[in-house]
């Protein structure tokens, strides 16, 4: 079942946001209030997604990443005073693009009618944060251990698809549970 989840969870995702944003596309260019170029593809290479961080960031939709993000350098460096470029900065900025994201998606969910579901929305998201971090420590000591030694490419992706998957296969389902036990 956590299996199924996972893979639904994308290939859903992907087909629906795909298929919205081809025929807004479509209309909006052949129309000609946009340029082809005005609409570029949605998702990245699911080949890059061999970490959580590369999931969200190379592969994963972007929509909202630069509006939170800008929302998270205003607060981390206007009301926190945290340079941008420090590791807490950009640490808080993360942090708030996953909080932010989480919270727009638990609205969501509170609006459609769910009863429940929508504080565990936020916790995968925040969780999501947490498995970034998660990952960077683990890298650094198998640096700090292996002295940089680089795996085998093949087996390095390996690696990295079944990290993605397990972490999903964790996470994911505890988000998506509550939502088909009481839906509107």
């Amino acid at each position: 079942m956590r299996a199924w989840i996972v893979t639904f969870f994308l290939f859903y995702s992907i087909c629906l946001y795909n298929t919205i944003h081809d025929a807004l596309a479509f209309i909006f260019v052949g129309t000609g209030f946009d340029n082809p170029e005005d609409w570029p593809p949605l998702f990245g290479d699911i080949r890059e997604a061999t970490s959580i961080r590369n999931f969200w960031g190379k592969f994963w939709h972007r929509l909202v990443y630069r509006s939170y993000t800008s929302y998270g350098i205003l607060i981390s460096k206007h009301i926190f005073r945290l340079p941008k470029s420090s590791f807490i900065g950009k640490l808080f900025i993360n942090f708030f693009v996953f909080t932010m994201s989480g919270a727009v998606h638990a609205l969501a969910i509170w609006q459609l009618g769910y009863s429940c579901g929508a504080w565990v929305e936020l916790r995968f998201y925040i969780f999501n944060f947490f498995g970034v971090i998660l990952e960077m420590a683990a890298m650094a000591a198998y640096n700090k251990v292996t002295g940089g030694y680089k795996l085998n490419n093949t087996l390095s992706k390996t690696i990295g698809y079944t990290w993605v998957f397990m972490f999903l296969f964790t996470v994911l389902p505890k988000s998506q549970y509550p939502k088909v036990f009481c839906s509107p």
